[in-house]
């Protein structure tokens, strides 16, 4: 899977942040055609290490990706996440705390979130990169009143625990390499 694969994601749901408890709900995306599954629309669902029998746990680590065919129900793939050294792969909610927590995107979402606009975000979009585990975010700015139109204000990458904000997928993974130490 390529970062091109990130272009056909499928927005689900009511767009917000997903609760802090729980399992990550899978992401729908479409494989483009140079894609092992090209052509077919795919679910990713990523998972933790341990048992889940405490809802509340929380799992920093992230241990393997379930990918699913939409248009084959027989092919499922488990792929196990084996990082390179000195990488660290963030789970879903890892990575949604580092946007959380980001000081350069908690005042962009302040201005936001002023004059009755309301910050929300897409899916957050695990895509393979380089050997290494990025996840994308879209940061949509929505309107209160029952008649604005939601609109893509830009993406957030978070790669090896930091995060960059850019107007699209390639910027967003720019800057989010760029804040990277060289190893």
């Amino acid at each position: 899977m390529s970062a091109a694969a990130g272009a056909g994601v499928a927005r689900g749901g009511s767009g917000e942040a997903a609760p802090s408890s729980g399992p990550a709900p899978a992401v729908s995306l479409f494989m483009p055609e140079s894609e092992p599954l090209g052509g077919h629309w795919v679910a990713i669902r990523p998972f933790g290490p341990g048992a889940a029998n405490n809802p509340t746990s929380t799992r920093d680590e992230l241990a393997a990706l379930a990918i699913a065919d939409h248009d084959d129900p027989e092919h499922l793939q488990l792929v196990r996440i084996a990082p390179r050294a000195g990488r660290q792969i963030s789970s879903p909610l890892v990575a949604q705390s580092a946007i959380d927590t980001d000081r350069d995107l908690a005042a962009i979402f302040t201005l936001l979130n002023a004059n009755g606009s309301v910050v929300q975000f897409g899916p957050l979009t695990p895509i393979p990169l380089d050997g290494a585990l990025v996840w994308i975010r879209p940061i949509i700015v929505s309107g209160t009143a029952s008649t604005t139109t939601p609109r893509l204000y830009g993406v957030t990458a978070v790669s090896n625990g930091l995060v960059g904000q850019g107007d699209t997928v390639a910027d967003a993974l720019e800057a989010a390499i760029a804040r990277t130490p060289a190893s």
